[in-house]
């Protein structure tokens, strides 16, 4: 495609979902911040968020939002949700409360440097969240 038509932004953006389930903290700041700690995706500031909203198809649909910032120039997750096709709140993460499976869990248990996703690897506690990390961590660009 033509410069500037986004092309180099959908490459970006499928790396960051890939890292988003990455249990390394250093890559996903390499991701926000780019090779040289100057350029990446988005540029960090504190007034800047950016959302993400993924569908997942198969047997049954999972739709994954994302909605990260940064604090203190450190790229942070400030909500973070996971539904079924049906409707079910499957995860939920606000800076304040956390909720997977519906069971409120205390939100300080979570580095708000990385995703539920990344961190949560228990298929008996929330197998979809579990199908979801696998998932975004197979990502593989070339």
């Amino acid at each position: 495609g033509p410069n500037g038509a986004g092309k180099s932004n959908l490459v970006d953006s499928l790396d960051l979902l890939r890292v988003v389930s990455s249990t390394a903290k250093d890559e996903a700041a390499g991701v926000f911040y780019g090779e040289d700690g100057t350029q990446g995706f988005w540029k960090v500031s504190a007034d800047k968020t950016a959302e993400i909203d993924v569908s997942f198809a198969g047997t049954h649909t999972l739709r994954y939002r994302l909605r990260f910032g940064a604090e203190e120039g450190t790229p942070v997750f400030h909500e973070e949700e996971l539904r079924s096709d049906e409707g079910q709140v499957l995860l939920q993460r606000t800076p304040d409360a956390l909720s997977i499976g519906g069971v409120t869990t205390d939100p300080q248990l979570y580095d708000r440097r990385q995703s539920v996703v990344s961190q949560l690897r228990d298929p008996g506690r929330s197998r979809e969240v579990t199908v979801v990390g696998d998932t975004l961590r197979d990502v593989r660009l070339y």
